[in-house]
């Protein structure tokens, strides 16, 4: 991450510089001209000036500065061009995102990954490719006389409905799927456990303690050996943990 700086008076090449912003490349620093600032001034002054230093009275001349405040000061023929993307190079895009998003799924399917987030905009797939994937992963169960091992949550769950949910999937080849339940996403309860089953120890042990209205409590444990799957509509990407 850059940080901006905002210089209100100075010289560079005995050109005064007034109210300018730059990226920073390194703080008031004193020489025997005096003090100056490193900046990078490609945006304003063209490729060659990628490192200037600019000579100030004194540091206070230096006032730290935000990138909307650099974006508002260059203009807007000096602003780089952001090249069109054709049709062919969307698609090209959007095919490698998906033939990833195969991959990842099948490598949950295969225990080499523990966890994965899918997350995109609704509508375009995200859904089917990962249920298309776990399908031959079921029917391969079949054919070995094997139980299905994977499971499809949507909707909204609360804690001990998640615990529960991890519970009944936590022998060693289950595979859970969240598809858009966000709620497990906004619960801190609910995001600790997650950080539990996708612990990358060995050993996973999850518990979970209720106090009831009454007085009473009550302590669960278990062991989980499974992979999990969250599939998200809020957000653009793919994120893998």
């Amino acid at each position: 991450m850059r940080d901006f700086v905002k210089i209100k008076n100075g010289v560079h090449r005995s050109k005064p510089v007034t109210d300018a912003v730059f990226p920073l490349l390194k703080g008031v620093t004193f020489g025997k001209r005096g003090a100056f600032v490193t900046v990078d001034a490609t945006a304003l002054m063209g490729a060659e000036f990628t490192k200037i230093r600019v000579l100030v009275d004194s540091p206070s001349e230096v006032v730290p500065a935000t990138e909307q405040e650099y974006n508002n000061f260059i203009p807007e023929n000096m602003k780089p061009k952001q090249k069109k993307e054709s049709k062919k190079q969307a698609m090209d895009r959007i095919a490698e995102r998906f033939s990833i998003l195969d991959e990842m799924t099948d490598a949950v399917a295969n225990g080499v990954v523990r966890g994965l987030i899918v997350s995109g905009p609704p509508g375009v797939g995200k859904s089917f490719g990962v249920e298309t994937i776990l399908e031959e992963y079921d029917a391969m169960a079949k054919l070995s006389g094997k139980p299905p091992r994977t499971e499809v949550v949507k909707g909204s769950m609360t804690p001990i409905g998640l615990y529960q949910t991890l519970y009944n999937n936590s022998q060693k080849g289950d595979i859970l799927v969240f598809d858009d339940c966000d709620s497990v996403l906004f619960d801190e309860v609910c995001l600790n456990m997650l950080k539990a089953v996708l612990d990358s120890g060995k050993k996973r042990t999850i518990s979970y303690t209720h106090s009831s209205l009454t007085g009473s409590n009550y302590f669960y444990r278990m062991k989980a050996k499974n992979r999990y799957i969250t599939i998200d509509t809020r957000t653009n990407g793919l994120v893998q943990i």
